[in-house]
């Protein structure tokens, strides 16, 4: 066979070729026993051992068989290594690593300020919705406040419409009273006139004493009528009725 002559930096030099297969005429001549011999124990016994250091032999030369094959491989695929292509590889995923964690940083940023933002934008909720609150209630003492107002004032309103019933009743009243005052009144005059007419038209002395009632007479039923004017009203037993 063709021994390996490459080598790599750093690595021992490998063997000029594979090792000789025991029992190979280049090789030792292995010793066989010969038909002509006795057979004993000895003989058997020898003879065993030498098929024994064969095996071990043949597994030895087996060995170095795929030590040789593995170093050859581990050498050529050594050669065949670029470090530059590789360092060139790692370079781009670095930068694309690097792209990828900025791009993340950013998004993280982003994210811990939209937080910030939300949490300012819940607390301001928060506060509008308290002071909404006590707006809301203060609207309501308001409110309450004046619809009890208003009960009030209509508790005075009807009030004060029956008062106005009970003063429309009275001028009502008054107004009755007043006309039948007025009647009253024109019947005294009438007979006033009739007794002033009698008096004068005769001498008798007995009609004497009937002017003065008379003059009596129209002094009450002007007082009558100063008080109808400034009260509205008159007492039946008031001193208007009375003579002085």
């Amino acid at each position: 066979p063709v021994s390996h002559t490459r080598t790599l930096r750093g690595l021992p030099r490998p063997t000029p070729g594979p090792p000789s297969l025991p029992g190979d005429t280049t090789s030792d001549a292995a010793h066989k026993p010969s038909s002509a011999e006795a057979v004993d124990l000895d003989s058997l016994a020898a003879f065993l051992q030498q098929q024994a250091d064969d095996h071990r032999e043949d597994n030895s030369f087996l060995a170095q068989l795929l030590a040789y094959d593995l170093l050859s491989t581990l050498v050529e695929q050594s050669i065949a290594f670029d470090p530059s292509a590789v360092i060139a590889e790692l370079k781009v995923d670095l930068r694309d690593a690097r792209t990828q964690y900025d791009a993340l940083q950013r998004r993280l940023d982003a994210l811990a300020n939209s937080a910030e933002l939300i949490a300012l934008l819940r607390k301001a909720v928060a506060l509008s919705e308290t002071q909404q609150s006590k707006i809301a209630e203060t609207e309501k003492s308001k409110v309450a406040a004046v619809f009890a107002q208003a009960d009030l004032h209509q508790q005075q309103v009807l009030a004060r419409n029956a008062e106005i019933k009970a003063l429309r009743q009275t001028f009502t009243d008054k107004d009755t009273a007043y006309s039948i005052l007025q009647g009253v009144a024109a019947k005294h005059f009438e007979q006033q006139q009739k007794s002033a007419r009698l008096l004068n038209s005769t001498n008798d002395q007995s009609l004497r004493h009937t002017l003065p009632t008379i003059e009596n007479q129209r002094a009450v039923i002007v007082r009558q009528k100063q008080v109808i004017a400034r009260q509205g009203y008159i007492s039946m037993h008031g001193p208007t009725w009375r003579l002085p």
